[in-house]
């Protein structure tokens, strides 16, 4: 199965891009899989990642891909009117997930997970923190906000 996703984002646009991957089901090998995702400003590139998994792609199961985690997912969040270097990539410190700034008010946040369920409580508390402005884990956030 194979999955290319390719968005021109407009100046001044905004985006939120989230995907999760589950590698096979419970007990059962993974199958093969790509995924190509790339988003571009008019000023170029600006994320551009390919993933393969499976039996034709040697070492995706290894430390420096997935670490034989069954899930993956990521968020891509771009906002060119966010404020860069204001401490959210320091706010993010769970297992197995990591926050990286890639300019022009983008972030992405990849994240690995022994199952569906935590890879989504993951994803979901990086959208609530990125989306609101807010850097502690929404279950520290008083309700609404």
């Amino acid at each position: 199965m194979a999955a290319d996703t390719r968005v021109v984002l407009e100046p001044g646009a905004r985006l939120v891009l989230r995907e999760e991957v589950l590698f096979g089901r419970y007990g059962e090998p993974c199958g093969g899989y790509r995924q190509r995702v790339r988003v571009e400003t008019g000023q170029g590139p600006l994320y551009d990642q390919e993933l393969a998994t499976g039996p034709t792609a040697p070492g995706w199961d290894g430390p420096a891909v997935t670490a034989g985690r069954p899930a993956a997912g990521t968020l891509l969040v771009v906002d060119p009117a966010a404020a860069a270097g204001d401490g959210a990539a320091d706010a993010f410190r769970a297992p197995d997930t990591a926050l990286m700034e890639l300019g022009g008010g983008a972030r992405l946040l990849s994240a690995l997970a022994p199952d569906t369920a935590t890879l989504r409580h993951r994803l979901d508390d990086a959208a609530a923190r990125l989306l609101t402005g807010t850097h502690e884990p929404a279950a520290l956030r008083p309700a609404g906000v």
